[in-house]
């Protein structure tokens, strides 16, 4: 699965599609990004990233029935 594949089906599966920030951390730790670099180029505070990639990684847990956390999504998907 490619990082867009992966995108497309989470706008698709979620009530309410993803947020901007939400894809620009699922694109950004696609390519290995860190928190910090990812708060960094996307204009947010880190703890911002944090708290939204948390819920994100959960979304993705649920919707794989897996645990999936930043280190291995990519791997998972």
């Amino acid at each position: 699965m490619t990082i867009d594949e992966a995108v497309l089906l989470l706008k698709a599966s979620q009530a309410t599609g993803l947020t901007t920030l939400q894809e620009i951390i699922l694109r950004s730790s696609w390519e290995g990004k860190t928190y910090t670099n990812i708060a960094s180029e996307a204009h947010y505070g880190e703890e911002r990233v944090r708290k939204v990639a948390a819920h994100l990684w959960q979304v993705l847990s649920d919707f794989c029935k897996e645990p999936i956390n930043q280190s291995n999504f990519r791997q998972t998907l």
